[in-house]
């Protein structure tokens, strides 16, 4: 870039505000939600500045979607999408775009009833707009999942499925349904609808490459597959991922008749889940 384009894009705050959102996006993507956050914020002050509205809105959801799955813990997340919600109260879309993330915090707390009354907002306000992307079906499924639905889940993720055209969307959508087809006992199904999540999976989607491990490692008792994910997530700030990573190899380690292990591993799961202030939930 010339001096005069550096120059240029200086006092540019709308150019910058793009810049800062595409750094969060790199973060987000390698799973450093807080340093993601950052970028973020930083992009939100500058869209202000620049009176870019739609912007501004637009990078609410992405904030409200890291402090739903990032290092902060749950309580002091909630505040931060209540705070949010009231901010975009002019867009439905965007107003969309906090109640799922709060769905799946109430959900994380074990607040089932509170969690499905953001979700009927969100879905009654996503009817009326054309239905739902993938990003507010994603989070409607995992909170689902929290709360011990899959069959719920499962339901909004095929109808995801029917319309998802995007690889990166796609694969998150596979690999959430993988999960929500094992937790309704059907593990062959599972095993090859996470296959199809890792075919379509971007290198650089950690959290997608973790989803997939996770649930091939349990239907397939593979404690190498199980100890990938773990390691690909340990980097991360992704404290439930982690920590349900943990559950993972526990999980596979039980199978193999190595309580020991595995209750070390279950210990350290729930110990991430308490950083997060969520519920643990079972290996």
């Amino acid at each position: 870039m010339t001096e005069t384009g550096e120059a240029a894009l200086a006092d540019d705050d709308y150019g910058r505000c793009r810049l800062a959102f595409l750094r969060g996006r790199i973060g987000w993507d390698g799973g450093q939600v807080a340093a993601a956050e950052a970028a973020w914020a930083e992009a939100a002050e500058l869209a202000r500045r620049a009176g870019a509205q739609r912007e501004l809105f637009e990078l609410v959801g992405w904030r409200a979607l890291a402090a739903a799955l990032g290092p902060t813990p749950v309580d002091d997340a909630i505040r931060q999408c209540e705070e949010w919600r009231e901010l975009v109260r002019t867009s439905p879309l965007a107003t969309a775009s906090t109640l799922n993330p709060l769905a799946a915090l109430q959900a994380m707390k074990g607040d089932a009833e509170r969690a499905d009354a953001l979700l009927a907002e969100a879905g009654a306000i996503l009817a009326e707009l054309g239905g739902l992307t993938a990003g507010y079906a994603h989070l409607a499924a995992w909170a689902r999942l929290l709360t011990d639905r899959p069959d719920r889940a499962e339901a909004a993720l095929r109808a995801d499925l029917e319309t998802a055209i995007d690889g990166a969307a796609l694969a998150t959508t596979t690999a959430l349904l993988a999960q929500a087809v094992l937790a309704q006992g059907r593990p062959d199904e599972a095993a090859e609808l996470s296959r199809a999540a890792a075919r379509h999976a971007a290198a650089e989607d950690t959290l997608t490459q973790v989803l997939w491990r996770g649930v091939a490692a349990k239907v397939e008792e593979d404690e190498e597959l199980a100890r990938e994910a773990v390691a690909l997530v340990e980097g991360t700030d992704l404290l439930w991922h982690h920590g349900a990573a943990m559950l993972d190899l526990a999980h596979v380690l039980r199978t193999r008749g190595r309580s020991d292990e595995a209750d070390r591993a279950e210990s350290a799961g729930h110990e991430l889940f308490q950083r997060k202030g969520c519920v643990p939930r079972r290996s």
